[in-house]
């Protein structure tokens, strides 16, 4: 399991770092989020699929501090809402695909973010856990 000290870590040792692949570290909290989103500025891929602990506070840094993202995978999440997407559509012009988790709450969101984000390729996919 990846923590916060081992995010740092990592995020220290690779400056320039443009993919992280997290999916599964079920421990994972906001606060290595918040780190990611403030150190990692060329991040394009982010995969938190099943990082049951995170939520809107930790996503919504991602977004706020990468601003290359074109890639985010965050499906299994239980605990991010429709104020993710609001962030994604702000913060991140570039993205491309994007597999939040979640059902009908985010239909009303939807074409706001697709607005923004230009250059999206891949919608949002409906995932049931």
């Amino acid at each position: 399991q990846v923590t916060k000290d081992g995010i740092q870590a990592l995020v220290r040792g690779c400056g320039g770092l443009k993919a992280l692949f997290l999916k599964g570290c079920t421990q994972l909290e906001d606060e290595a989020l918040k780190y990611i989103g403030a150190h990692c500025p060329e991040l394009v891929t982010l995969n938190l699929q099943t990082c049951l602990q995170i939520t809107d506070e930790g996503l919504i840094t991602i977004c706020r501090g990468c601003h290359k993202l074109q890639s985010l995978c965050a499906s299994g999440c239980s605990n991010i809402t429709d104020a993710i997407l609001n962030a994604l559509g702000q913060n991140c012009p570039r993205l491309r695909s994007r597999l939040p988790s979640g059902g009908k709450q985010y239909l009303q969101f939807y074409s706001s973010v697709f607005f923004d984000c230009i250059t999206l390729k891949c919608g949002i996919y409906r995932t049931t856990l």
